[in-house]
């Protein structure tokens, strides 16, 4: 087997040059090369779990799984801290600005030639010219036919498809919008037109909420509960329904896979505890019951293994896709944008909000207003008056330097955060174009192709308690065009109260008291992981941070594809978690420092300061959390 070393020039936020990333993967062979069998690799994800909720009370299968095996102590989620840009990274070890997905919603109106196609599709295809959430199956169905996108979402190759590829065994299973991501794919085709070859039935299985793949899997569909949002917790018989289907019929193969020399991968993704504390709030009854559910299917996983007698081939890896907070307000930024003076710009669809919870992405159309100049001085005015917003937290913007982030050299790293070298700053301009925000490209989000103008991340506090926020009782607030007025709160009775609170920008049907994430704060940048199984040490608390795109990049590992023919990592954005395996090399040398940057926006006799705080540790960046704060002036010669 051919594996990396410890280091890997691609991080979790800025993006490694694919010749960097080919060269460390080429010279890595030979330092862990050993004999391997083929390996089952189960990843599982309980979307929106928070590593403060895994307990033994709660969670006694997840807790025992990360005390007897290796937890990621310091796990980061990737920024924005949604799930489908964080269901690409655990798909493809890139970060969002490669992979090419930025959000849950996203505008693809302004990309070339996509009004033409969407006038020939009929108005059927018009939703795209409008914000698209790409969670829904006619939306993934729709976006394949967009020549401007490649024929593919996913901008790189998945892991899960070179797997296949080399003819390793893959099952993806669970919630539609992630479980597509890992399988788009597979086999060559779209996974929508699945397989009728013999060689197809056996060798991969792909279902989700509302899809089936190859042909002989469509009939699992017609034992699929309905999902209920209504229910007690929401989500929870479908995620047992897929757990068993793991259970009784990927594991199976899988194994059998792995006895016969080939590597398996399955792929499980459930929709809690993220449904029920979306709809019911965290510290809910009905989220403390989301919490026991997904355990339950976790027992269903480890049953399985041990009843397969497979548990000495098998890795079983547990991970959320980010963390989670609750709403202290809905902000309707479009409404709040249209009553402070961009009414016009909206009505015409020069600009295009997307919401996206935690963070919006905002778009100005290249086709509506085609003046640069004009672009720029619009962008301006939206920055001043986000950031003087008490709601407003750090903001991004396309790269100011003529070179993305994207392209480091080894000469700007080496240990140069850990000494306070200011060479990182310098050679890494790491300021947007835009007076007072950040690059995109510092948080590995910058596309040249897809990425929008702004990325807008809300304030969240993660110290505040929901309580006097969850539970119909409680007052409920929505800032919008009218300013700030009452409305019903729809979260359920709180239990026990929760830490961090954040405002976000979601459909009406979310309120304060309910759960939300997207944002770029500590609670929702922090999420859970933890794998168990003959690869990883036993008893060991990971202490260096660690992030979904490491896990990608180590599962690669754990399968044989760092090989540096892999076009699903050729420019991935993370590292082999090699301190939490066995025999694999030695800890990392260098400790983890603290990264500090700012950016200020002088307006007036104000300033508004946005901080970014990072762990650094051998090149590789990882984001803990941001803010933006407000003071009476900043000192000259800053931005």
């Amino acid at each position: 087997m051919r594996a990396t070393r410890k280091r890997l020039w691609a991080a979790p936020v800025l993006l490694a040059a694919a010749s960097a990333l080919a060269l460390a993967l080429g010279t890595a062979a030979g330092a862990v090369a050993r004999k391997r069998q083929a390996r089952v690799v189960v990843l599982m994800v309980w979307d929106g779990l928070r590593p403060d909720l895994v307990n033994a009370a709660l969670t006694p299968r997840l807790f025992a799984l990360a005390r007897r095996g290796a937890v990621f102590a310091a796990h980061h989620s990737l920024y924005p801290t949604l799930t489908l840009p964080n269901a690409a990274a655990l798909a493809t070890g890139a970060a969002a600005g490669v992979n090419g997905i930025l959000g849950d919603e996203l505008y693809f109106g302004d990309l070339p030639g996509v009004s033409d196609w969407a006038q020939k599709q009929g108005a059927g295809a018009a939703f795209l010219e409008h914000p698209l959430f790409i969670e829904k199956l006619e939306a993934l169905r729709a976006l394949h036919g967009v020549p401007a996108l490649g024929d593919r979402l996913v901008a790189t190759q998945t892991i899960t498809e070179e797997l296949y590829r080399r003819g390793g065994y893959v099952a993806v299973l669970g919630k539609t919008g992630p479980a597509f991501l890992f399988a788009e794919r597979l086999a060559g085709k779209t996974i929508f037109e699945g397989g009728s070859a013999k060689s197809d039935e056996a060798d991969y299985l792909f279902v989700a909420d509302q899809a089936a793949a190859p042909a002989s899997a469509r009939a699992l569909m017609r034992l699929m509960p309905a999902l209920d949002p209504r229910a007690s917790v929401p989500g929870a018989a479908n995620d047992a329904y897929f757990a068993r289907l793991a259970a009784e019929q990927a594991l199976p193969k899988a194994a059998q896979a792995a006895r016969s020399g080939h590597d398996a991968m399955v792929v499980l993704w459930l929709h809690n505890p993220d449904l029920t504390q979306h709809l019911a709030g965290l510290g809910t009854e009905a989220s403390r019951q989301a919490l026991q559910a997904a355990d339950h299917c976790l027992g269903t996983l480890e049953q399985a293994i041990a009843r397969l007698q497979m548990a000495a081939m098998t890795d079983l890896i547990v991970v959320s896709d980010h963390g989670f907070a609750t709403i202290k307000a809905r902000v309707d930024l479009a409404g709040v944008l249209g009553r402070a003076g961009f009414e016009r710009e909206i009505a015409d669809g020069a600009l295009v909000v997307a919401r996206n919870g935690g963070s919006d992405l905002v778009y100005l159309s290249r086709s509506r207003m085609p003046s640069p100049d004009a672009r720029r001085a619009l962008l301006k005015r939206l920055v001043v008056f986000l950031e003087r917003q008490p709601w407003c937290g750090p903001v991004f913007s396309a790269p100011a330097a003529g070179v993305p982030l994207g392209v480091p050299r080894p000469a700007d790293y080496g240990t140069a955060e850990a000494a306070g070298d200011k060479r990182l700053g310098s050679a890494l301009d790491y300021r947007g174009v835009v007076p007072g925000t950040f690059s995109q490209s510092l948080i590995g989000l910058w596309d040249p192709g897809r990425s929008p103008h702004l990325v807008v991340s809300f304030r969240e506090w993660p110290m505040m308690s929901n309580r006097g926020l969850t539970g119909a009782a409680n007052p409920a607030c929505l800032i919008d065009r009218r300013g700030t007025t009452r409305v019903g709160n729809h979260s359920r009775a709180l239990a026990a109260a929760v830490p961090g609170v954040v405002y976000a920008d979601s459909f009406a049907l979310f309120t304060t008291g309910m759960g939300m994430h997207g944002a770029v704060g500590r609670r929702e940048l922090h999420n859970f992981g933890a794998a168990a199984g003959p690869d990883f040490r036993r008893g060991f608390e990971d202490r260096l941070p660690t992030s979904n795109a490491d896990v990608a990049v180590t599962m690669a590992a754990l399968v044989g594809l760092l090989d540096g023919r892999s076009p699903a990592l050729r420019r991935g954005a993370g590292r082999v978690i090699v301190e939490a395996l066995v025999g694999r090399g030695r800890v990392p040398a260098q400790e983890p420092a603290a990264l500090v940057r700012r950016v200020r926006l002088r307006e007036g006799g104000a300033c508004a300061v946005s901080v970014l705080r990072f762990s650094a540790m051998a090149g590789l960046l990882y984001l803990d959390a941001g803010r933006l704060q407000h003071q009476g002036g900043c000192r000259s010669g800053t931005r």
